[in-house]
């Protein structure tokens, strides 16, 4: 929750400039307005992260199996899509299943589709569809294969566990 007032607290300060900015004459108008929409939809993100659709990149990182420098690269590079202002970064947990393969867990740790989905008791066919909706987090391998983190397996094996 920390994070989430520290990045509050950016974007006001960022209103705050383009609001001077602009009674300065240093921004036109519609420039103002061009940042003061981009804003906005950080403040969205960040209202998803609460409801648990949005992730910081450290969260997206753990999911992943991949440091937070290797899940801001990935942004930077455009290969995985993110809502960002500044230092402020968001990603949608459905876009997760888009950083590819560059998103592999590390070998031995990791569980091929088949295996997560014996583990959790699902079919492969509903374990792929809930990958794909960004609610656990995988990466397919060189081969096109989906790969499990298995701290995510087990992830979800706890939330079910819970639930049942």
């Amino acid at each position: 929750m920390d994070r989430f007032f520290r990045d509050c607290d950016h974007l006001n300060s960022a209103l705050d400039a383009t609001a001077a900015r602009v009674s300065g004459g240093q921004l036109s108008l519609a420039q103002g307005q061009a940042i003061n929409r981009a804003v906005g939809q950080v403040i969205k993100a960040l209202a998803g992260e609460i409801e648990g659709r949005c992730l910081a990149p450290e969260e997206a990182a753990e999911r992943l199996g991949l440091s937070r420098d290797e899940v801001v690269g990935l942004v930077e590079r455009g290969e995985l899509p993110a809502i960002r202002f500044e230092q402020v970064i968001r990603i949608e947990v459905q876009d997760l299943a888009k950083a590819g393969p560059t998103a592999r867990p590390a070998p031995g740790e990791s569980l091929s589709l088949q295996e997560a989905a014996e583990r959790l008791g699902l079919t492969e066919s509903t374990l792929r569809g809930w990958i794909k909706k960004g609610r656990i987090g995988a990466a397919k391998n060189q081969k096109g294969r989906w790969e499990i983190p298995a701290g995510e397996a087990a992830r979800l094996a706890q939330e079910r566990a819970g639930k049942g």
